[in-house]
């Protein structure tokens, strides 16, 4: 099939809700670069969706892949292996205590629905069940199932569930922008507004950036989280699924603030390529459920831990976590001068290799989608890959290039990136 083909078979059988990027048949990946079915080449600024930490294809994890296909072992449930040990023991020297465990799993969404099961389970068992609130964060997305979605700070994403009311509260989420108070006081005024005493709060829940904004806490705010956690006997959850794996110039995003969370949820650059995730946390928690109790189908399939296995070998090897924090300094510098010119850019959040361009209609405040996607299809359409705005309101520029990225490949982008947004004129002054 062509590309014309490919398109409109895609569009005949597949549902709405997984169509609207742009028009371009991905054919082959590698490295940084996006290769169309007809031969045209793209500077990848998506990572697929942030997943590709280690560029596309990287040659040993495809081998890792290849290997282990070749055994043959394509599946093997709980059942032990080897690829699964390995895994975990590579996976040993970024857990947040020496003795916690690992569960391994297929989606960031079963991450986080696990990781609800488990501190809920401890925490009305521990309180005789007085202990009920999830705490979440206002514009929060943890993923598309149920759990998850209650657990989000998306209220239209929940319409489905006719879930108005229940144990799933929301607290404004301090990124400075969209919510100027970024005290503590506003975290516990909100609770109090709510009626919820922190008694009745089993666990609070928060992405380690809000991954629709590449919107980050202050550090004060985290560390007065942490301890109000502590003090309070409630499990803190650190949704890392978009952030982990050297994303922001940390191995995990949580390290920027200096905190220890209990639960932590991770995925997407976990391999690198095929579906992975985990969840690390405290050993008592992981260990609440019996053998056979607590486990997935493809959790911790052979192929995909093969594949991430040698992903944290390479990102160890080429210390492409120290990469993303240092050409992250260019990527920042060349976006902030953009965002200086436009009076529509009203915000830039992000570190790293992780950035969202907040778009804003002349109010300054509510955001515009159509400008947003205006930029990102001039971008595709004159080589650099972006996916769809995101974020509030859909107006949210994304910028995630791969880990490997060069700084010479960051200059290259900002020049596409620049004349995007030149198209769109509206100078500040």
């Amino acid at each position: 099939m062509n590309s014309r083909e490919v398109l409109d078979t895609l569009a005949r059988f597949e549902p709405l809700s997984v169509q609207g990027q742009a028009p371009v048949v991905w054919d082959r990946a590698e490295g940084v670069h996006v290769h169309d079915a007809d031969g045209r080449v793209y500077l990848d600024w998506s990572s697929g969706v942030l997943v590709a930490n280690t560029g596309h294809g990287h040659p040993e994890v495809v081998e890792a892949i290849v290997e282990a296909a070749r055994k043959p072992l394509l599946f093997s449930y709980s059942f032990p292996t080897l690829e699964r040990a390995e895994l975990l023991s590579e996976l040993e020297p970024l857990l947040p205590r020496p003795d916690d465990k690992i569960l391994l799993l297929s989606t960031g969404s079963e991450a986080v629905e696990v990781a609800l099961k488990l501190a809920l389970t401890h925490a009305q068992r521990a309180s005789g069940g007085s202990r009920r609130y999830v705490v979440s964060f206002e514009r929060s997305f943890h993923g598309r199932t149920a759990g998850a979605q209650l657990a989000g700070g998306i209220p239209a994403l929940k319409e489905w569930l006719q879930a108005t009311e229940g144990p799933f509260v929301n607290v404004p989420f301090p990124d400075g922008f969209r919510t100027q108070d970024t005290s503590f006081d506003g975290f516990e005024r909100s609770l109090a507004d709510q009626g919820v005493a922190p008694a009745e709060v089993a666990l609070v829940i928060m992405e380690s950036y809000q991954g629709g904004g590449a919107s980050f806490a202050p550090v004060s705010y985290m560390r007065a989280l942490e301890s109000w956690c502590r003090d309070n006997d409630v499990i803190l959850t650190m949704d890392e699924v978009q952030a982990g794996f050297g994303r922001t110039g940390e191995w995990f995003a949580y390290e920027h603030y200096g905190i220890t969370p209990d639960l932590v949820c991770c995925g997407k650059g976990i391999s690198s390529s095929l579906p992975l995730s985990a969840l690390i946390g405290r050993r008592e928690l992981l260990d609440q459920y019996g053998p056979g109790s607590m486990s997935s189908t493809h959790g911790g399939h052979p192929i995909c831990a093969a594949a991430a296995t040698a992903n944290l070998k390479v990102m160890r090897r080429d210390g492409l976590v120290e990469n993303a924090e240092c050409v992250g300094k260019i990527l920042e510098a060349g976006l902030a001068t953009i965002a200086g010119e436009y009076a529509f850019v009203a915000a830039l959040h992000g570190k790293g290799l992780v950035y969202g361009m907040h778009i804003v209609d002349e109010s300054g405040v509510d955001p515009d989608s159509e400008r947003a996607i205006r930029i990102v299809t001039r971008c595709v359409e004159n080589g650099l890959m972006l996916f769809l705005p995101v974020g509030f309101g859909g107006a949210t520029v994304k910028i995630c290039p791969p880990l490997t990225i060069t700084a010479g490949q960051i200059e290259e982008g900002l020049q596409i990136l620049v004349a995007a947004f030149a198209a769109e004129g509206d100078y500040r002054g």
